[in-house]
């Protein structure tokens, strides 16, 4: 009787993220859909309510469960009947990361580099002497360029002027 009433699923709730989705399923001695249950989810340390989606099924989701295989406890209980409990032992598709196609696209390759003038070789017709076919050359250019620290030297002639002009007037009207 002890797993009669439950199943439980695992999926991940995305290809390329670590969260997993859970949904249980749970059901009376009847085998009718139970609704308004205290479901529980149970994994490792971690001890997580699932959410009522309707008809007898639960939800709930984690983050980073701890590697790709999961073992996974699902209790319930209605109006303080224990109604059962299901275990599980899931092994998950790992995370698809950026990297994880990395298959040869030898025709973008070949496109790639026609547009850009280039030449695409495949990696079991490269010989050894590949080195050679690039000509080899060496550039260093030294340059050196003086500039003024100012600028505008016909804007330093006006300010200066503008600043000897106003010292004058204000020596004419008085002011010091």
């Amino acid at each position: 009787k002890r797993e009669s009433g439950i199943e439980l699923f695992a999926e991940r709730a995305d290809e390329q993220t670590d969260k997993v989705r859970f949904q249980a399923y749970v059901c009376d001695d009847s085998f009718k859909p139970v609704t308004g249950a205290n479901v529980l989810l149970s994994i490792g340390d971690k001890v997580i309510s699932m959410d009522h989606g309707g008809q007898g099924y639960y939800a709930a989701q984690i983050t980073d469960p701890l590697g790709q295989t999961i073992v996974a406890t699902v209790q319930a209980e209605i109006n303080g009947v224990f109604l059962g409990e299901k275990t599980v032992a899931v092994e998950l598709p790992p995370v698809r990361a950026e990297m994880a196609n990395t298959d040869l696209d030898e025709q973008f390759l070949q496109a790639l580099a026609h547009k850009v003038n280039g030449k695409y070789y495949h990696i079991d017709d490269i010989e050894d002497n590949v080195g050679q076919i690039f000509e080899e050359r060496a550039s260093a250019v030294q340059m050196r360029r003086m500039t003024s620290i100012w600028p505008n030297w016909f804007l330093l002639a006006v300010l200066c002027s503008l600043l000897c002009i106003s010292w004058f007037l204000r020596r004419s009207i008085g002011l010091v």
